[in-house]
């Protein structure tokens, strides 16, 4: 079975008040990598969500949502 993911990084990172810069420093995630995650065009490892939802002070399972395609 195939899947989609769909990030909610930039939503959140908004709702927050930061920029990506400030989510770069705070996580140590660069913030192009950020970027392309946010934009679809990167799949971060777990590693690189944890740092995420770490810095965003959320539940990993709150940064995405899955979808069967």
């Amino acid at each position: 079975m195939d899947i989609k993911i769909i990030y909610h990084i930039a939503q959140i990172r908004y709702n927050k008040g930061l920029t990506l810069a400030e989510l770069e420093k705070i996580s140590g995630v660069s913030d192009s990598q950020i970027s392309e995650i946010e934009n679809g065009n990167r799949n971060p490892s777990i590693l690189t969500l944890a740092r995420i939802a770490i810095a965003l002070n959320v539940d990993i399972g709150e940064l995405f949502t899955i979808y069967p395609i």
